[in-house]
């Protein structure tokens, strides 16, 4: 049968619906958080090892949110670390150390993701990162003397990796080394790189009709070193002017020192001279952290200090989640092909002889 001309209207609009249904994303899913762990070790000034864990499982039970938080102190050496984790996507950890330590922490929810439809399904993860940091602090390294902080995330589907980042930072007597893999989130220099929080996305592949995956999210971090008290520091005689962009907040009511000696209110021009002094050594120390857990931004600008309230990303940008996209079949390929013949050819005959 010929192809009419009235036809082309019920055509074009036939094409638009498929292509639509094509590019409508289409969030049909079941998400169930399967387990959960917080977990910590550390040891002080060459002590015995400490592990601790905290665990969920669906089936079994458990706390939830899970949580693990420890502050040691030893003679010549201490530790702080928190990591934990909520089902409602809140997640954090952060390892500290001075002195003679080593300490590391981190969480690790696994989710199941179905897709419930009756086709296959692109999927795709979203999810959001707080600013965190990895830093070293130290007056003085000799010898075998060290710190060392980093952290590591780790996205996997069914086992295999499909997105991850990680970073070490390393300082000896020998300098600061700054190493980093996969996705690059670090920006710094010396002995402080911050962590970019955001938003990210990742692409998952394909999930069939039907079929669940198993979908694991972690987060380390650690903190080591071997780094005792170091000697004083002389720091010698210094002489500067006050710059013309100097600005006095305390006006008469304070006064400024260095080393113990006050000078008063200092205006512009003024030469100071700060006589020599001893910086008393301290010990060296690290951190490596994200998802501080001591300050929780909402997206109303308020903030939380309680370590167990669920995290809102800023505004317009979006939590954790799954969402599913049709794929296309070949067939549809075809019919899609076909359509667009049939409109190309419509078209020329209706062109002017």
């Amino acid at each position: 049968m010929a192809f009419q001309l009235y036809e082309l209207p019920r055509l074009r609009a036939v094409m638009l619906a498929v292509g639509a249904a094509f590019l409508m994303p289409v969030g049909v899913s079941a998400q169930t958080v399967e387990s959960m762990q917080a977990r910590a070790s550390w040891q002080i000034d060459g002590g015995a090892v400490t592990a601790w864990t905290d665990d969920y499982t669906r089936t079994g039970g458990g706390r939830d949110p899970v949580d693990v938080l420890y502050f040691g102190y030893e003679p010549n050496g201490e530790v702080g670390l928190h990591s934990y984790g909520s089902t409602s996507g809140s997640f954090g950890s952060r390892s500290s150390g001075s002195g003679i330590y080593d300490v590391s922490g981190g969480f690790t929810i696994a989710l199941s993701i179905q897709n419930t439809s009756a086709t296959a399904r692109n999927a795709s993860f979203s999810f959001y990162i707080t600013p965190g940091q990895v830093s070293n602090a130290f007056t003085s390294l000799s010898g075998t003397q060290f710190v060392e902080s980093g952290l590591r995330f780790d996205l996997r589907r069914d086992g295999g990796a499909v997105w991850g980042s990680n970073a070490n930072l390393r300082s000896d007597a020998g300098g600061t080394v700054f190493s980093h893999g996969g996705a690059d989130l670090y920006a710094g220099s010396g002995r402080f790189y911050s962590i970019a929080g955001g938003s990210y996305e990742v692409d998952l592949g394909v999930i069939g009709a039907g079929q669940t995956v198993a979908l694991t999210y972690s987060l380390d971090t650690w903190a080591r070193g071997n780094a005792p008290t170091g000697p004083d520091t002389l720091v010698p005689e210094q002489t500067f002017i006050v710059p013309d962009q100097w600005v006095d907040f305390c006006g008469r009511e304070c006064g400024y020192g260095y080393g113990g000696y006050g000078y008063g209110q200092l205006v512009p021009g003024q030469t100071v001279t700060i006589p020599a002094h001893v910086v008393p050594g301290m010990p060296g120390s690290s951190h490596a952290s994200s998802g501080d857990p001591f300050s929780v931004n909402f997206d109303d600008g308020t903030s939380s200090f309680s370590p167990y309230a669920a995290l809102l990303p800023p505004p317009g940008q979006g939590g954790i989640g799954v969402v599913l996209s049709p794929v296309p079949e070949p067939a549809s390929y075809g019919l899609m092909a076909l359509g667009l013949l049939l409109i190309t050819a419509t078209a020329r005959r209706r062109r002017p002889t």
